[in-house]
């Protein structure tokens, strides 16, 4: 890091010293802007120690998507490379109308695009054979995990657990009569970071239920429609696990500080955490809405695209190919349909011989101990030994276990989950007052239903 750094205080001394014999325009340092709503710590360091000379830097994404057409429209060449939620409507737009540079002239980009798994390449891919973006970002929307060693404590075989998520919200119902009392250290479900709805509504899982009805009628290709006997069937289980106020959930909240008190639980997890955590664990529980409702499990993709009025296309090209070359081992392996082998852990090798180094040391010890101390010097050994086992019995970051069950459990059953009229943080917030005023009960579930319909209607007809 050093002298990567010395390297390039070096060429900047070199570059003043020469701006005072060369016209300005001729010693211009290059700069790059990407438009990302995260840290980028995966292509940008690559991309610097390729083009030392070329500065980097990330201008924070607008909230205001809607922004972006005018920014093409007018083609604004402010920002070089976006990175965009291929999932939103306004990316679908900006796709529409052909606003995206090309990258189909780049072989890298080409040769990875090519290796995508449905249905990533079609949301990078025009009909016409354009590549419009390279993956950048993997987005698994709450999928739902079962500890089964919670299931164990309190005596639940395998088929005694919920086989859909309705009936996962009648068994949460009935903890209190017929768990709580005997197992007061455990909660039945907990949806961590599970949106502004859980904290907001006080309640560990309406965001997900409301989520879940969505993808479940766009997978049966049905119109969204919330006044349904379905969805007030939901809102009835959901009403039975609502805390009265924001004090009775919080407490619960900080009650059970972590997942591993919770027999169910769910969390959005990116890129490395959907093989090692969602699938390495394997814990994955796919419950469909309903015993009749098709599995689905929901993702956001999101992507680096270039922007076609960019001053520098060959250099924002390559800072697209940087997310191809430097691209995770676990998102590659999520993306990717042929990319079934498992990953090595990168301290694995580093780690067992440290512990192999240290057995010797301690083993020499043991020779020279007295009789007096071998037995704790022995106990010393047999703990190294079951370290070295467990390295051993470990050696995979990403296992091949995980990726068979992405796989089989997971990838077919991905759907894009697309935020429609809830792109608009207003359209957010209405729908969301709604919500309050149904669970605070100044809306019954019929009128609640009602206004969310009604809602939908007037945002799809004003964007006609």
């Amino acid at each position: 890091m050093g002298l990567k750094l010395e390297k390039r205080i070096g060429t900047r001394m070199l570059m003043a010293a020469l701006a005072c014999f060369l016209p300005c325009s001729a010693c211009a340092r290059e700069n790059l802007i990407i438009s990302s709503g995260i840290a980028d710590d995966i292509a940008i360091p690559l991309f610097e120690a390729k083009h030392p000379e070329v500065s980097v830097t990330i201008d924070p994404v607008s909230p205001l998507y809607l922004e972006l057409a005018g920014k093409f429209i007018v083609k604004d060449d402010h920002i070089d490379l976006y990175r965009l939620n291929a999932n939103l409507g306004i990316y679908q737009h900006l796709r529409e109308k052909g606003y995206f540079l090309d990258l189909s002239s780049d072989e890298s980009i080409r040769r990875f695009t090519a290796r995508l798994a449905e249905p990533f390449q079609h949301q990078v891919v025009s009909e016409e054979g354009r590549i419009l973006g390279v993956p950048s970002c993997l987005i698994l929307e709450y999928p739902i995990l079962v500890n089964r060693a919670v299931a164990a404590a309190i005596g639940l075989r395998e088929e005694d657990l919920p086989a859909s998520l309705i009936e996962l919200l009648r068994f949460v119902n009935t903890w209190e009569e017929t768990y709580a009392d005997a197992f007061p250290e455990y909660a039945p479900f907990r949806a961590d970071e599970a949106s502004s709805y859980a904290l907001a509504h006080r309640n560990p899982y309406i965001g997900l239920v409301l989520e879940v009805y969505k993808d479940t009628l766009v997978a049966q290709g049905q119109p969204l429609r919330y006044n349904t006997p379905l969805f007030l069937q939901l809102l009835e289980e959901i009403q039975g696990w609502t805390y009265g106020d924001d004090q009775d959930f919080s407490a619960k909240m900080e009650q059970f500080p972590d997942r591993s008190h919770c027999l169910f639980y769910s969390f959005q997890a990116f890129d490395d955490e959907v093989l090692k955590q969602v699938c390495g664990s394997g814990n994955l529980w796919n419950l469909p809405l309903t015993p009749e409702s098709p599995i689905v499990q929901a993702y956001e993709l999101e992507c680096a695209i270039v922007n076609p009025a960019t001053k520098s296309p060959e250099l924002a090209v390559a800072l697209a190919r940087c997310y191809v070359e430097d691209c995770q081992p676990a998102l590659r392996r999520l993306l990717c349909a042929e990319e079934n082998t498992p990953y090595q852990s990168p301290d694995y090798q580093r780690n067992l011989d440290e512990l192999q180094r240290w057995r010797e040391s301690e083993a020499q010890i043991l020779e020279n101990t007295d009789k007096a101390n071998k037995p704790a010097q022995q106990e010393l050994l047999q703990f190294i030994d079951m370290q070295i086992q467990t390295e051993l019995d470990n050696p995979y970051e990403i296992s091949a276990n995980a990726i068979l069950q992405y796989r089989t459990d997971i990838l077919p059953y991905l759907i894009a989950r697309g935020e429609g009229i809830y792109e608009s943080e207003a359209m957010y917030a209405e729908t969301m007052s709604y919500t309050f005023q149904w669970m605070n009960r100044k809306l019954s579930a019929e009128a609640y239903a009602r206004k969310l319909d009604g809602f939908i209607q007037l945002a799809l007809a004003e964007s006609e």
